[in-house]
């Protein structure tokens, strides 16, 4: 298993190689041809796709001053999650977008990337975002976040805002303003998004290092609305109470009804 140091290392090297990089060099982090899959352009895989890709995607970021702030990491056997905020110059406004960057690895190589990240804070439009891996019907997720799943598709706010701390936040996808700290603020989203029924999510992978949890996901129903089948990732981080202290959400879901 690598270390935390280790593999934060790799993935921030590879997603600040993709602004300024030397493509050869970005190339050599994979085994074999490159895989990446991405919320713009979906699965992008061999050398000549690759390769086009990273120049369009350098094209644009780079008129965008990009900077990169590393949140954490969560590592487990042969997949690491990192987590980021991208901030951009854009249209005259600064942004600050939220990533998750989802690395499976084979020795200190990628084998495939998973880039998540809402289109709201960007274009102000949400972009369905298509499964990127098949859901497993037999995936294990450790007791308190498979509580939290239980209780997030029955619909059963109390007991969700039971599993957190006091002082504890979530984000949604698009960060900046829709991030609620502390138990009321949480207790008043949850109330909210789950004030039409419950949401089920559908498990990919679990990234387990003890402590903090990553999920990704397929979503396709929000309470009472059916939804198009679509992709994300969510992390939970569990306090020193033992108790969620945190939890970020990457994807591009757009609610079926307002959520303040």
């Amino acid at each position: 298993m690598h270390t935390l140091t280790s593999t934060s290392a790799i993935i921030m090297n590879f997603y600040a190689a993709l602004f300024d990089g030397d493509i050869n060099d970005i190339r050599s982090m994979f085994v074999g041809e490159p895989f990446l899959n991405e919320p713009t352009k979906g699965p992008v895989q061999g050398k000549r796709a690759f390769d086009h890709f990273v120049r369009n995607y350098r094209q644009w970021m780079q008129r965008r001053n990009p900077r990169v702030d590393h949140i954490g990491s969560i590592t487990g056997d042969n997949r690491t999650v990192e987590e980021c905020i991208l901030h951009l110059d854009y249209k005259g406004e600064s942004i600050d977008l939220p990533v998750a960057v989802i690395a499976d690895l084979e020795g200190d190589k990628f084998t495939q990337i998973r880039i998540y990240h809402s289109m709201w804070p960007l274009f102000k439009h949400h972009s369905v975002r298509v499964p990127t891996l098949p859901v497993s019907d037999t995936l294990q997720v450790p007791p308190l976040i498979d509580q939290y799943m239980k209780c997030l598709s029955e619909g059963d706010a109390e007991t969700i805002i039971g599993l957190f701390e006091k002082e504890a936040y979530v984000r949604e996808p698009s960060g900046g303003e829709f991030k609620h700290t502390g138990l009321s603020a949480v207790s008043t989203f949850y109330k909210m998004a789950l004030s039409n029924g419950g949401i089920p999510l559908e498990h990919c992978t679990c990234t387990y290092d003890g402590i903090n949890c990553a999920v990704e996901y397929t979503i396709n129903k929000w309470g009472n609305n059916d939804l198009p089948t679509q992709a994300g990732i969510a992390v939970y981080e569990k306090g020193s109470s033992g108790l969620l202290s945190a939890v970020r959400i990457y994807d591009d879901v757009k609610p079926p009804f307002e959520i303040p």
